[in-house]
């Protein structure tokens, strides 16, 4: 959803700048009209989003807009939960980028982003 989308980065962009003025320049490249899981569960008619990450690098790094795409479906009820399972640890600035958006949609009173980092497989 279009205003979803800017109302949610406006709000990232008011909490962290830094963090998130890449994204706010061009809204439109941003704009996901779906998110991919890499499993979709479903518990109790809620949709649960699972991400899996793997990487060579020591630190996971998150696409911000992925996560931005993730948060705008938490809000619109596409899905109800969502988390991102990475063999490595997170980046820090991956890591604050999820708090922000978790500090959003906490004011908007839905799901949260979690994280799950250091996992082998």
């Amino acid at each position: 959803d279009k205003i979803k989308t800017k109302r949610i980065l406006a709000a990232l962009v008011q909490t962290a700048p830094k963090r998130w003025s890449v994204l706010q320049s061009n809204v439109e490249a941003v704009r996901r009209k779906t998110v991919e899981a890499d499993l979709q569960l479903y518990r109790n008619g809620r949709e649960i989003f699972v991400d899996f990450k793997h990487t060579s690098a020591t630190k996971q790094r998150l696409d911000p807009s992925e996560l931005l795409g993730v948060a705008v479906a938490l809000t619109t009820g596409e899905i109800h939960e969502a988390h991102f399972v990475s063999n490595t640890k997170i980046d820090r600035i991956s890591g604050e980028r999820v708090n922000d958006i978790n500090r959003v949609l906490s004011r908007l009173e839905t799901g949260a982003i979690n994280v799950h980092g250091g996992y082998s497989w």
